[in-house]
């Protein structure tokens, strides 16, 4: 085996490569390129088996063969990077819509939770003032039984109206503020009272 391999092989090397060169060209197109690297292993084993048959009558024992990278031309790694760089560049994209969606559906949500909770207090505040005028209405008849309902509720509204141009007063921007007071007491309650009953006609409507 020795004799034969030293007499009828001058450059045993060159004869090596061209066999495993023709075994790897035979199987190379057999899978695409992610199948390549997956199949690494057992490419390595069937042209190890191959060379081997093939070197054997020359006295040669091929104990092992490795395919330890596979390199394909430039343009295929550039048409690979672009289609990584889209794939991620869609999962990105579609990340960032499901946030988008996820923040407008939060925000939803918040506004109309504070709308119900602003609601609700709207309410216990309108509860509070009819007790309250309910309660003072029931004071002022025990404290002045010759009042009736009319005049006691003109005078609340009265308060009322006073404690408003208070705070207006207080808060306003304004440095001047205008108001028509025609007539006494009684004819500015009807007046709020009339405004009253007119604003709640167009909230009616």
């Amino acid at each position: 085996a020795v004799q034969e391999a030293f007499y009828s092989i001058s450059d045993p090397v060159a004869l090596i490569t061209s066999y495993v060169y023709n075994s790897i060209r035979g199987k190379i197109p057999l899978y695409n390129l992610d199948e390549l690297f997956q199949e690494r292993a057992s490419l390595s084993t069937q042209m190890k088996e191959e060379v081997d048959a093939q070197m054997a009558s020359y006295g040669f024992d091929i104990p092992s063969a490795l395919i330890s990278n596979v390199e394909p031309a430039p343009s295929v790694r550039d048409a690979i990077n672009k289609i990584q760089m889209c794939r991620r560049m869609k999962a990105a994209a579609v990340d960032e819509a499901e946030a988008h969606k996820i923040r407008v559906v939060k925000a939803a949500e918040a506004d109309a939770e504070s709308k119900r909770l602003s609601g609700v207090g709207l309410a216990e505040q309108r509860k509070a003032i009819v007790a309250g005028l309910q309660e003072s209405v029931e004071q002022f008849q025990q404290g002045i039984p010759g009042m009736s309902n009319d005049q006691i509720m003109s005078l609340l509204l009265l308060n009322q109206y006073f404690d408003t141009l208070k705070d207006v007063a207080q808060t306003s921007t304004s440095s001047t503020l205008f108001l028509s007071h025609a007539g006494g007491l009684d004819q500015v309650a009807t007046q709020v009272t009339g405004g009253i009953i007119h604003s709640e006609s167009h909230k009616s409507k």
